[in-house]
């Protein structure tokens, strides 16, 4: 239905608002690239409309409300969105006049028995390398909680082993149903052959005999502060968890990114169990360890370990509204077209402001010769994993993405798993 431009603007859809209004054809646009979300209008309803500024709510797979604003003539906008009902199939888009939307229904999952924290996923990310040995050589304790106990495991033991990214290929990466399932070959990349064996004693992927729940650590050159990473159909048991990790999380800032995958389609490690994140530290240089960084990442992983087991024993926590950041392109350094070598580089002002606005006319590069590129685009966008030093060779300087309010609906144990405990 929709199919988002190179520029992220939806360029395909049955109607084109006029010029001087692209905001609503972007959010729809997104929000079905993004969010996997299969975009309906329900016209008997109304937007919220206050001195021009339009709101539109969402419905996704999981009861999480998606909410966003634009500026344009509320007629146009209805009728547009008229037009486009009798064009469109799949989840509802509800509006109303006080802009509250709906109450999504509760959700409810059994509770998790089978957690495992995963470190050197990458070799040459060192804090979360560390932790997992410390676990797994008794020294250290915190992966034991009144109702589970928390597995240590050791992800890419030879990349770990000579402090490097990865051996052959990236192993978070090698997660999709395509390469677990691919013939076994004496010429097999070594981190294919680790995700199969990973697969076997987590997985397999996909079916009821995976484990409930990974915490896969990693390490970031970006200024990404303790950064939430899920898939775009997560449970919001993930997303509640993230706003858990950023009420009491002390010492650094916490961000969630949604990235535009269907679980399906998921390459990397903590998507081999049922439900899990990667937790993404930093800034941290690959190879070494940090004493900031370790606490940071050690004390977002207790409240991770914290809030599952806070679930496990009934504590029910209510609908609420969380700030996310929805991953929309990548975008490479300018290049030489002819030797494909860097010209630029991210410009000062931009340098380690992951997650902070940026605007159209921002400065974004800085050229060899000390010019300034600006950035280009006509909305404004939110970067991270600006100048991550492993995307290098991915040929990426960094990622865009957009800044979306979720109101996701409550979340509690499954009736049959026991009672509730209310938290606020």
């Amino acid at each position: 239905m929709f199919r988002e431009s190179s520029h992220g603007l939806c360029n395909t859809s049955p109607w084109k608002l006029d010029g001087r209004t692209p905001g609503l054809e972007r959010c729809l646009g997104f929000l079905q690239g993004s969010m996997g979300i299969e975009v309906g209008c329900s016209p008997a309803g109304s937007c919220r409309c206050r001195q021009g500024v339009l709101q539109l709510g969402l419905l996704s797979p999981y009861g999480q409300r998606i909410r966003h604003t634009w500026k344009c003539s509320r007629n146009s906008v209805i009728n547009h969105l008229e037009h486009f009902q009798k064009k469109s199939t799949g989840k509802r888009c509800e509006m109303n006049q006080e802009g509250n939307g709906f109450n999504p229904p509760r959700q409810s999952l059994p509770p998790f028995s089978r957690v495992i924290v995963s470190g050197g996923t990458h070799g040459n990310e060192l804090a979360g390398l560390y932790l997992v040995k410390q676990w797994l050589q008794g020294k250290a304790r915190g992966l034991q909680r009144q109702t589970f106990s928390a597995k240590a495991v050791l992800s890419n033991p030879r990349a770990s082993e000579v402090c490097r990214r990865y051996v052959d290929i990236d192993l978070n990466r090698c997660f999709t149903t395509e390469r677990l399932n691919s013939p076994d070959a004496d010429d097999m990349p070594y981190e294919i052959h680790r995700a199969k064996e990973l697969n076997v004693l987590l997985g397999p992927k996909g079916s009821e005999q995976a484990v409930d729940f990974i915490c896969d650590l990693h390490n970031t050159t970006s200024n990404m502060g303790v950064s939430v990473l899920v898939y775009q159909d997560c449970h919001c048991f993930n997303l509640h968890m993230f706003k858990y990790i950023q009420s009491h999380m002390k010492s650094a800032p916490v961000y969630c990114g949604i990235f535009n995958t269907p679980k399906d389609q998921a390459y990397s490690v903590d998507s081999a169990a049922k439900h899990g994140i990667g937790l993404e530290v930093g800034p941290q240089p690959h190879g070494v360890l940090r004493a900031d960084i370790l606490s940071h990442m050690a004390e977002a992983l207790k409240l991770v370990l914290d809030f599952i087991d806070l679930y496990n024993q009934g504590t029910e926590f209510p609908s609420c509204e969380v700030e996310v950041y929805v991953k929309d392109k990548d975008f490479d350094f300018p290049k030489d077209p002819v030797t494909g070598e860097l010209t630029a580089t991210i410009h000062p002002e931009r340098q380690d402001q992951d997650f902070q606005v940026m605007n159209p006319g921002d400065p974004l590069f800085q050229t060899f010769d000390g010019k300034t590129v600006n950035y280009s685009g006509s909305q404004p966008t939110y970067p991270f994993f600006i100048n991550e030093a492993a995307y290098y060779e991915k040929n990426v300087a960094f990622s865009s993405s957009n800044k979306v309010s979720i109101r996701i609906p409550a979340l509690r144990l499954q009736a049959s798993a026991g009672g509730a405990n209310r938290i606020s």
